[in-house]
């Protein structure tokens, strides 16, 4: 009798000791990367304003779940492009950005504290240009789920674009497979690629285009194979297509730029 409650009380113990064990580990694991907080948290459409030299512009960017990022500057197309990184000292998100104003370009660093609930990133940036020139300022950008909570496909996204937004005359056609075709009078330039849909239930696509034949100030995108993210907005009128595209330029390197749509 007496070495069965010794045997009971022992297997109690030991349960009790994994149960411990096991909350410990939980807690360990839910704690990296910054909190509680994971990149994946803050996937989505963002609007808002950055300001650099005391002046403030109107931006609008996408936050894919693995962190990859591009914003760009409406006024001038300047692109912000990056991956966000969880930043464990202030719970927020930090990355290395690379910026691209179409005349010159550089790197630098972005720090951002997300804020109400996941839904506003709120910080600062600074970028050292190769033509000499400093950027920095502030960056505050809020979560739209009205465009970015809408279900993606294929089907969805193909059809017939015309660029009326960044003044270049082009037109882009997307197929029911994905495949692209890009093609402007004014530069010359052709692009082949595809559109891939990694998550049907949100607002977001891969994209990929190779250019060719381009003249004047698009000629540094000859030969070059060009990623990103984009989605589709439909909340001012036209459905548009919005992107930032990046990758090597074989004549001048890493170059990114904007591709704004419409239909």
């Amino acid at each position: 009798m007496t070495t069965g409650v010794w045997w009971g009380k022992a297997v109690l113990l030991g349960l009790a000791v994994m149960a411990l064990a096991g909350c410990n580990s939980s807690g360990s694991s839910g704690s990296s990367g910054g909190g509680s907080r994971s990149v994946a948290d803050i996937e989505g459409y963002y609007s808002g304003e950055i300001t650099a030299g005391g002046s403030r512009f109107s931006v609008e960017g996408l936050v894919a779940p693995d962190g990859r990022y591009f914003f760009y500057r409406l006024a001038d197309d300047t692109s912000f492009t990056g991956v966000f990184r969880n930043d464990r000292d202030t719970g927020g998100v930090t990355s290395r950005v690379f910026v691209d104003d179409g005349s010159a370009r550089g790197e630098g660093r972005v720090d951002l504290l997300v804020r109400r609930q996941s839904t506003r990133l709120d910080g600062d940036y600074r970028v050292n240009l190769d033509d000499g020139r400093r950027l920095s300022g502030g960056w505050l950008v809020d979560y739209e789920p009205e465009v970015y909570l809408r279900r993606a496909s294929r089907g969805r996204a193909s059809g017939l674009y015309d660029d009326l937004v960044t003044g270049e005359a082009a037109v882009l056609s997307i197929d029911s497979a994905g495949d692209m075709f890009l093609q402007s009078p004014e530069t010359g330039c052709t692009a082949f690629g595809r559109l891939r849909v990694p998550d049907r239930q949100v607002n977001l696509y891969d994209i990929e285009l190779e250019y060719f034949d381009c003249r004047g100030s698009r000629r540094e995108r000859n030969g070059g194979v060009y990623q990103g993210i984009a989605f589709l907005d439909d909340t001012l009128g036209r459905e548009q297509l919005v992107t930032v595209l990046e990758g090597q330029s074989p004549s001048v390197g890493r170059i990114a730029f904007p591709l704004v749509f419409q239909r």
